[in-house]
């Protein structure tokens, strides 16, 4: 659906609709780095394993249950071009086309309840 960019005239736009992510364990947990340890632990699990705990390209994996993951969401499973920013579970994440509107390479998180933005770049 996003695989390019949006159309160019003014009265394009794009609907925004939610789906349950049903199976994100995330849900309700503020989301934690797992190199970036944060206290209290939240029990946040990483998108992302490496197979046998060696940390290679040829052993990265995906979880099965955040594989059909939406890029753009409200809270749960987060997905950061880079490091996880500190959040509360009350965030948005979306990436570069959200609604059709491209505001930059990368991914974005706005925080609701903090008030927060972070945004990093691919």
């Amino acid at each position: 659906m996003f695989a390019g960019p949006p159309r160019a005239e003014l009265a394009a736009n794009l609907a925004i609709a939610l789906t349950p992510r049903a199976t994100d364990p995330n849900a309700g947990k503020a989301p934690q780095d797992p190199h970036i340890p944060r206290d209290p632990p939240t029990g946040y699990q990483s998108y992302y394993y490496f197979e046998g705990g060696v940390p290679t390209a040829d052993n990265y994996r995906l979880h099965d249950w955040c594989k059909d993951h939406a890029r753009n969401h409200l809270g749960g499973t987060m997905r950061p071009c880079q490091a996880v920013p500190e959040m509360s579970p009350f965030y948005i994440e979306f990436e570069e086309y959200f609604g059709g509107y491209n505001f930059g390479s990368g991914n974005a998180q706005l925080d609701f309840k903090d008030m927060k933005f972070d945004w990093a770049c691919d």
